[in-house]
């Protein structure tokens, strides 16, 4: 298996860039034969997010942009960092994203 490590420099509080940038670098990766894409620590908000991710509406974006990249890059399997929220608990995360889901 064929796996592309990304080394991006995500932006905090960039999403809408972040993850076009991930879609940017996804896309490359597929072209040069790899079956399995993997991006940095809460690439898709930018690391530290610190309070941000006490923001409803930042979480929301953050969960939008990971449903965003998953749509674009279906023919990849990709490991994207984000924040997670599960109930009242915040976690750092990473989500296998294959087939649009």
């Amino acid at each position: 298996m064929k796996i592309a490590l990304a080394q991006i420099n995500s932006f905090v509080g960039d999403i809408e860039n972040n993850s076009n940038l991930i879609i940017k670098h996804a896309k490359e990766a597929s072209i040069r034969g790899a079956e399995l894409f993997i991006t940095p620590e809460l690439s898709i908000c930018g690391y530290p997010p610190e309070d941000l991710v006490l923001r409803e509406d930042f979480l929301d974006a953050c969960s939008k942009a990971l449903k965003k990249i998953a749509k674009a890059m279906p023919s990849i399997k990709m490991i994207v960092g984000h924040p997670l929220k599960k109930g009242s608990k915040i976690y750092n995360a990473a989500s296998l994203l294959f087939n649009g889901k």
